[in-house]
């Protein structure tokens, strides 16, 4: 507002870059391209934005509605990446660095003022601090970190948007800002349940993430509920923390025994703790000596698998094989979420007492009842009991999931309101514009 007049605001122009990452979704990408090995690149890149495997094209779409001029990039997308070099004759230099020379070329061709980073590890970070002098257009670089754990330098952010009030606690530092992940409402196409009824009562779709809480919680779904579950298990993660137990698996044991008792302590106390342990010969040999003595490694398999961080010899999809299925990604993804009355939902061990993750807004969004875990921000993204149902411990999962399924119209009035909820507050149209608004400030 300027002497009583409303302002245009100034539009700029931006690049989203993001990676695939996941195999899985790379297989997709390189399928969409050997259908039809005609496409343009303009036309892969639609193929690969309407897919929506990872991340999907809201965000352009969004932030192009909100007048900018924006442009994404898929950084390792190969087919792709590799068909806009040789539309714009790029000759590439290092077949082994081809990811940075394309990304380069393409950021020096469209010249954006705001370039930014999905994901950090989408350029090296020592190229990402210098992305400036790269690309002289650049004013300013966003980062966006999603996932809790994070703890990397990211000071070379001008902008830094976190999802998770833990990032937003450890960064505060750098005065980031909360931007909360979301929901795009042009994705999928939610089922009518009014008219058909849902096809799955409930079901899980993502990673196990073996060995952490979450896989433990998904192995008492399997032995007490119907549920139906779509999951990604790294097999090498489970060899590794199955079968025998040796030194790195008691150390692990401890380790974690040892975290639970400083929980909430200064870190100070925990880097203590780990040092005096390493230094501890007694301890070392304790370790190797009860590694060595099956008779231990017997009594501790009777205890409850809970805690432990030992893995049982055969995954869940090899306990449960008529229950667990191969991933989805994109569509997919959607569709099946579409078709669950109940979507059950667990945040990663380093999200604490907070939640924050994508598939709340996407189960809600896409018209399922979300059942999942609480914490203490939950209040500001959804009415507990109302909009989502919440638990807080294994059996109170397990209870109102078994509720839920013989109370389907429960379900179903849980499902509308968390729908509603989402497209009033938690789309993708309303991140981009807390984001435009944050860019035009500091433009």
């Amino acid at each position: 507002m300027r002497n009583g007049f409303l302002m245009a605001k100034d539009n700029y122009s931006v690049v989203r870059i993001q990676r695939i990452g996941f195999e899985q979704a790379t297989s997709r990408v390189r399928k969409i391209a050997e259908r039809d090995p005609g496409l343009s690149y303009l036309e892969m890149y639609e193929a690969v934005a309407s897919d929506s495997s990872v991340y999907t094209a809201g965000f352009s779409r969004s932030m192009s509605q909100l007048g900018n001029d924006t442009s994404e990039i898929f950084f390792d997308c190969e087919p792709l990446q590799k068909q806009w070099a040789r539309e714009n004759g790029l000759r590439i230099q290092d077949t082994d660095n081809w990811e940075v020379e394309i990304a380069l070329a393409q950021l020096r061709k469209i010249s954006p003022e705001v370039i930014y980073f999905q994901d950090i590890f989408t350029l090296p970070a020592a190229l990402r601090r210098d992305i400036k002098k790269l690309v002289p257009s650049v004013r300013l670089s966003i980062i966006q970190k999603g996932y809790p754990g994070e703890t990397r330098d990211l000071s070379d952010a001008d902008i830094l948007l976190v999802s998770s009030p833990i990032l937003f606690e450890r960064y505060r530092h750098q005065e980031p800002h909360l931007v909360y992940h979301s929901f795009d409402s042009s994705v999928g196409r939610v089922k009518s349940r009014l008219l058909s009824g849902p096809c799955e009562p409930l079901i899980f779709a993502g990673s196990t993430r073996a060995p952490e809480d979450r896989y433990w919680m998904l192995r008492r779904l399997l032995a007490e509920t119907p549920i139906q579950m779509w999951i990604d298990e790294d097999l090498r993660t489970h060899k590794r923390h199955g079968g025998l137990l040796n030194v790195d698996n008691w150390k692990r044991i401890l380790r974690r025994k040892i975290v639970e008792e400083v929980r909430g302590k200064p870190s100070g106390v925990l880097k203590a703790t780990f040092s005096a342990f390493a230094k501890n010969s007694k301890a070392r040999n304790i370790l190797t000596e009860a590694a060595r003595c099956e008779e231990v490694e017997s009594e501790l398999r009777k205890l409850p698998d809970v805690g432990l961080g030992l893995l049982p010899a055969k995954t869940l999809c090899d306990e449960f094989p008529t229950r667990c299925h191969s991933s989805v990604f994109g569509q997919e993804y959607y569709d099946l979420l579409s078709r669950a009355q109940i979507v059950f939902n667990m945040h990663s061990s380093q999200s604490r007492d907070t939640v924050d993750n994508m598939k709340m807004f996407e189960a809600t969004g896409m018209g399922a009842c979300l059942l999942t875990d609480t914490g203490r921000n939950m209040k500001d993204l959804f009415d507990e009991d109302y909009e989502v149902v919440t638990y807080c411990s294994a059996d109170e999962a397990i209870e109102k999931a078994k509720y839920l399924i013989e109370n389907p119209e429960e379900a179903q009035t849980v499902a509308t309101a968390g729908r509603a909820r989402t497209m009033a507050c938690h789309t993708m149209a309303h991140r981009c514009q807390e984001i435009d608004g944050i860019i035009t400030e500091r433009l």
